[in-house]
């Protein structure tokens, strides 16, 4: 039987088909999974350090793919949730990350990319608060 980690398994050469922007993607949609699942209380101290520490390095927090964002958010607001009072040491580096995620939709719509890119490749991300559908409600 052939395992994932061999060089010829399929699964192992599609990814390394993928662009790294996809590739970068994919790891951070597995991220905000295991964030999501991650237990109680599991986030506090050194793992939280390295996690924030992580997002806010500057080769992933701006990252232009849609995508990428995107799950960049959602392991965000996953590490945040689920990481609770753990995160207050590391807020000045998780607010770095969104304050770059809400710059590149600021951007995108600049650009005429829509009002927020709710959805595929524009601009992924929800719609800013002074946004037509933000100040109609989502209903």
């Amino acid at each position: 039987m052939m395992s994932i980690d061999q060089p010829h398994h399929p699964l192992t050469n599609a990814y390394y088909l993928l662009s790294p922007s996809l590739q970068r993607a994919a790891a951070l949609v597995i991220a905000a999974a295991l964030l999501r699942a991650a237990p109680p209380g599991s986030l506090a101290g050194e793992p939280m350090a390295l996690l924030a520490t992580g997002l806010a390095n500057e080769s992933v927090r701006a990252c232009d793919h849609p995508s990428v964002r995107a799950q960049l958010l959602a392991v965000v607001t996953n590490a945040v949730s689920g990481g609770g009072a753990a995160c207050a040491p590391h807020s000045k580096d998780l607010f770095h990350v969104l304050l770059q995620l809400r710059s590149a939709q600021a951007e995108f719509v600049a650009a005429g990319g829509g009002e927020g890119g709710t959805a595929g490749f524009g601009g992924g991300l929800p719609p800013a608060e002074t946004s037509g559908p933000a100040r109609q409600g989502f209903t």
